[in-house]
């Protein structure tokens, strides 16, 4: 019996051990179609990508962005439907074609030295290192912008991106569901250029060098606004060199869920890795979100 017992007891010790682990925060780049099925569309991305809600309800628009990394690129598809104006704004504009004709004169004065180009119902803008292509699908209420960062039409994969965005009924390709839960960067980034200790966060002329693509806004829980928390919290955020987001960790917090998040948010920050010599480096930086209750 005595020996039963010890059994049992050594086996609830092992059990409790607790053994580190390293998180993932890479996948394989695997280029494939993905649908939107709600929306009746596919488009190539290299990974399965996040997913952000937003848009502007007083202008009766919603907004869905599918967002991922690969191989120094990032790859956006931007879909804005027409949805009912919220009753409670103050100024009121209803989904028509203004809409669009706004939106391509608001990315005119934002990119004015990119060359632009019109085709019937795609327009397109051409940088250096950036590319947009918006297609009109007026019939439907909607419209399409397929966005790329960091590279031009030069490279396959971006070009390949800009023509894969099929509209039809019948759509195949993976499901994108809820999308990716992070910026999960590449595996193939060796350690020699994916240091384990990250630059010095204060160090601006570093942290200058990141270029950031897209910083999710972080919502409000129900329970902070009842309890009207307002304040902002600091996170520590690491830039990884593979171009995923790497360990966030909370410098100044807020009660009720807000920190938690910022911290969702912050891991759906997509960038262009900071470079020097051509090689990429991660390093940590402050990245703040702030809340406040009008």
């Amino acid at each position: 019996m005595s020996k039963l017992i010890f059994i049992i007891i050594v086996l609830v010790s092992l059990n409790s051990l607790v053994f580190p682990q390293t998180e993932k925060y890479s996948t394989p780049t695997v280029w494939e179609n993905y649908s939107v099925k709600d929306k009746n569309v596919t488009v190539q991305m290299p990974k399965l990508p996040v997913i952000l809600q937003g848009g502007d309800v007083c202008r009766g628009e919603d907004t869905s962005t599918f967002s991922a990394y690969s191989d120094g690129v990032v790859y956006v598809l931007k879909i804005t439907s027409k949805i009912k104006v919220s009753e409670f704004c103050e100024k009121k504009q209803k989904f028509d074609e203004k809409n669009f004709a706004e939106r391509v004169e608001n990315l005119k004065t934002e990119n004015k030295a990119a060359k632009f180009l019109e085709n019937g119902n795609e327009i397109k803008f051409v940088d250096e290192d950036k590319t947009f292509k918006l297609v009109n699908d007026y019939e439907n209420k909607r419209w399409f912008e397929l966005q790329v960062f960091g590279a031009n039409e030069a490279k396959t994969e971006v070009k390949n991106f800009l023509d894969s965005l099929k509209i039809e009924e019948r759509t195949g390709g993976k499901e994108i569901g809820k999308g990716a839960s992070r910026n999960y960067g590449d595996e193939n980034v060796s350690e020699a250029e994916n240091p384990s200790r990250a630059k010095n966060p204060e160090d601006k002329s570093i942290t200058d060098n990141i270029k950031i693509i897209i910083k999710p806004r972080a919502s409000y829980t129900e329970a902070a606004r009842q309890a009207n928390v307002q304040g902002t919290v600091r996170l520590r955020v690491t830039f990884l060199a593979n171009g995923g987001i790497g360990n966030v960790s909370p410098i100044s917090t807020l009660p009720y869920g807000m920190t938690e998040q910022s911290i969702a948010a912050a891991s759906k920050i997509f960038f262009i890795p900071f470079r020097r010599n051509g090689k990429p480096y991660s390093i940590t930086k402050i990245v703040e979100y702030s809340f406040s209750i009008y």
